[in-house]
């Protein structure tokens, strides 16, 4: 039986656990709080103020605190839009869990959604890290990867209601190896939505590690793919501005963010390809063949993704590399194509 690091989590919504008591829950043992924040768009379900109020106590009482948004088929940008608005009512993501909840049955997302969503959610807050929480019986009939998204919130219960050490106790050590979506390994395990806390029953999580590795997820990793490809990031104060970089990332994340909706014939990925080219024509950015092709692959894959295009990624991916290396070429000093 696997029990390591005695590291609980509770998760709870502002209206099923209404009146619980969060010094309580601390009392009890468990060192994590998930309160959900929001639902779908703004207009759909908006986190009571007890949001801000449970956020704040399990702060005052030294728990590691978190986030979640329900995700469904409604426009990503729009739906992260409210879920960054409500964490910012709380300081923002730095210092939060962020989880992104994958799992509707009656509005069910898309992958293009859910893409879109983690997409602009890594640019947003520069990659802060987002834990993807769904089940085996939503996720495996789809068949899609998940691991590219985030670490692993699985959701797989336990028979009984007790309190959460008792219930865990009952939890084989299989369930920690997932079996959808690409990931090797789970991350955190809500094992129960009925342990008995603060008087109520609720969900519980067991949490793979200790304390401080919890932690580590509560702040970005500082991960900025194209401030490695194009130099100092250009919103770095320290490392004063580069316009250029600005420009080339900023054409990138527009196309990433902008056409995630969009069908495109051939002629539009061209058109847009182009755009792309030109923009790079305007930096003077020496690159090696090694990291132009790395940007090249980015812009490929996210059109791979987001674009219902009648090309096949293969056919992206040359005319992305193409583009790009033609572009570049002068300032690599080397042969590119």
């Amino acid at each position: 039986m696997k029990l390591g690091i005695y590291m609980y989590i509770v998760d709870i919504h502002g209206e099923y656990q209404a009146g619980i008591s969060i010094s309580q829950i601390a009392a009890e043992g468990y060192q994590g709080l998930i309160v959900k924040a929001s639902e779908g768009l703004a207009s759909l379900w908006t986190a009571p103020s007890n949001f801000e109020e449970w956020i704040n106590a399990g702060r005052a009482n030294n728990m590691i605190v978190g986030a979640y948004h329900w995700l469904n088929n409604s426009n990503p940008i729009y739906q992260l839009e409210h879920f960054l608005s409500r964490i910012e009512s709380v300081g923002g993501p730095e210092g939060l869990l962020c989880c992104l909840d994958v799992e509707d049955p009656n509005h069910p997302p898309n992958l293009d959604t859910l893409y879109a969503f983690a997409d602009e959610f890594n640019r947003r807050t520069n990659h802060h890290p987002l834990f993807i929480y769904s089940g085996e019986w939503w996720w495996s009939s789809r068949g899609w990867r998940g691991a590219d998204f985030g670490p692993l919130w699985d959701s797989r219960y336990v028979e009984g209601v007790a309190t959460g050490s008792e219930l865990y106790s009952r939890v084989p050590d299989s369930w920690w190896k997932p079996t959808y979506g690409g990931w090797s390994e789970v991350t955190m395990l809500q094992f129960t939505s009925k342990a008995v806390v603060a008087g109520q029953r609720i969900d519980v999580s067991y949490f793979n590690g200790s304390p401080d590795e919890l932690r580590q997820y509560t702040s970005s990793n500082g991960v900025n793919l194209m401030g490695q490809i194009t130099g100092p990031d250009p919103f770095d104060g320290g490392a004063g501005p580069n316009a250029q970089a600005a420009e080339l990332r900023d054409t990138y994340y527009g196309f990433m963010a902008g056409y995630q909706n969009t069908a495109a014939g051939s002629e539009g990925v061209i058109a847009r390809l182009d755009r792309i080219e030109e923009a790079v024509n305007r930096t003077n950015i020496d690159l090696t063949v090694a990291q132009l092709t790395a940007l090249a692959g980015m812009i490929a894959e996210d059109l791979a993704r987001n674009l219902a295009a009648t090309l096949t990624a293969e056919e992206m991916t040359t005319l992305v590399t193409h583009a790009v290396k033609r572009a570049l070429r002068e300032g690599t000093g080397e042969t590119a194509v």
